[in-house]
Order: structure tokens, then C-alpha cells, then sequence
């Protein structure tokens, strides 16, 4: 290759510099810190209970989804998160030029890790909600009376979603919406959030995970945890489990 080819390969890559340079920015820059979410504690002293409630654990509809799982700042983080992936798209040729060895090792290194990990996940989720159920019950001291008219519900999303930044990070993410009925009329209502985006004050920052061992901990320690923590006078048992996340 002559010397005249080399100039002309470094005046293009010259040329592409400042896309790359945008790209980068875009890719790294447009980043906004996670929300947090403070909590509404119930005192036990306004809130005596002596029988076990009913206890509702349900999904979700469509119309609830959109009023759970919103929560301050929430736009800016997916159009940040937006931004981020035109970035990453715009300097995946380049990164792929330079890790390309990196990649086919961690392929041909653990070819069906990836599959096991899913099928784990997707156990993990199907398990969730009966998981947290009884967990929740497990904390209560007595079985509820047949026709109990204090209710608590928990309303809840969970699921496996793909965040950022550069939309590039698939994590575990659950919003919730806690609600004690006492004969009848709603006393207490929160907001449950464990989500690296945006998080209740009683749970450490979440990390990007799909583990299902951390999906199922999750439902039996940390958010019946939270639940008892807003509620303290339910008649709860003296000496629940850990449920430190």
C-alpha cells in the first residue's frame, strides 16, 4: 500500500472524527440521576389492628399500570435513555473494530450461559407472585377470619425490562401500590418502587440484574419487609425473616 493510500485513509477517518466525538457524548453524557422515592409510614398508634386482614396480592390492569409505574423525572430518563442508544448505534462500527476479539471470546467461551440464565429468569417471574403471597402471610401471626373487613392489597408490576443508559442494560424492575381498607374506607395508600431508575428510600439503590435468585428475595424478604415497615400495626409476627436487600 502506497504512502498516498494511508493519508487518504486518515483524512477520511479525519473527516468522521467529530461524529465520533458526538457520538460519544451521546452515548455517555445524556444521563439523568435516578428518583427517590420517599415513604408514608402509617404509626402503629393510628392503626391498631387485632385480626389478621385479607390479604390481595394481584397484577396490574393496563389503566393501573400507567398510574403505578409513573413517578417524577420518569420522561427525562427514557428520553435520556433515547439519546444514549442513537449514540451507541452511531459508534458501534467502531466499537465493534476494537473489541471484536472480546466478543467472539465471551461467545465461544459459555455458548449456552446466556439460554440458562433465561430459562432461570423466566422461572423466577412465573414464581414471583405466589412467592411474595405467602411471604406476606408468613409475616402475619394468624390466618385472616373468614369475613374479614380490613383488606390489604398490594397492586403490583413486575417485570423484566430493557433501561439504560444506551438502552443497552436489561434489568428487574417492580412498582407497587399498597393499600389498607379498614371496614370498608382506604386508610393508607404508598407506592412500593425497586428500580434502578427510580426507588423507595427504604432499599439501597437497585442494581441492573435479571438473577432469579435476586428476582425471588425480592418477593419473600425485601418487599413484604417494606410492607410491614409502612404498617406497623398490623398484627405481624415478633421476628420476621432478614429483609435486607
Amino acid at each position: 500500500m502506497s504512502l498516498r493510500v494511508y493519508f487518504v485513509l486518515i483524512a477520511r477517518w479525519l473527516r468522521r472524527l467529530p461524529l465520533l466525538i458526538a457520538s460519544l457524548f451521546l452515548s455517555g453524557c445524556a444521563t439523568t440521576p435516578p428518583y427517590h422515592a420517599g415513604i408514608r409510614v402509617l404509626p402503629a398508634a393510628q392503626l391498631v389492628v387485632t385480626k389478621t386482614p385479607a390479604v390481595r396480592i394481584r397484577i396490574a390492569t393496563p389503566a393501573e399500570r400507567n398510574l403505578i409505574t409513573d413517578f417524577p423525572g420518569k420522561k427525562a430518563l427514557e428520553r435520556s435513555a433515547q439519546w444514549d442508544m442513537t449514540g451507541a448505534i452511531l459508534i458501534s462500527p467502531a466499537l465493534i473494530l476494537v473489541c471484536w476479539p472480546d466478543i467472539i471470546c465471551d461467545v465461544f467461551s459459555d455458548p449456552h450461559g446466556g439460554h440458562e440464565q433465561r430459562l432461570q429468569t423466566q422461572a423466577a417471574m412465573a414464581q414471583f407472585q405466589c412467592c411474595l403471597t405467602q411471604a406476606i402471610g408468613e409475616r402475619l401471626r394468624t390466618a385472616p377470619p373468614a369475613e374479614s373487613r380490613d383488606l390489604l392489597e398490594l397492586v403490583y408490576v413486575a417485570e423484566i425490562r430493557t433501561i439504560g443508559p444506551a438502552a443497552d442494560r436489561t434489568s428487574f424492575i417492580f412498582h407497587g401500590r399498597l393499600t389498607f381498607q379498614s371496614q370498608g374506607t382506604v386508610v393508607y395508600q404508598d407506592l412500593l418502587r425497586i428500580d434502578p431508575r427510580g426507588f423507595s428510600d427504604d432499599v439501597p439503590s437497585p442494581e441492573c440484574t435479571q438473577d432469579a435468585g435476586t428476582i425471588l428475595r425480592y418477593a419473600k424478604e425485601v418487599i413484604p419487609g417494606m410492607i410491614q415497615t409502612r404498617l406497623p400495626g398490623l398484627p405481624w409476627q415478633p421476628n420476621p425473616r432478614s429483609d435486607t436487600p
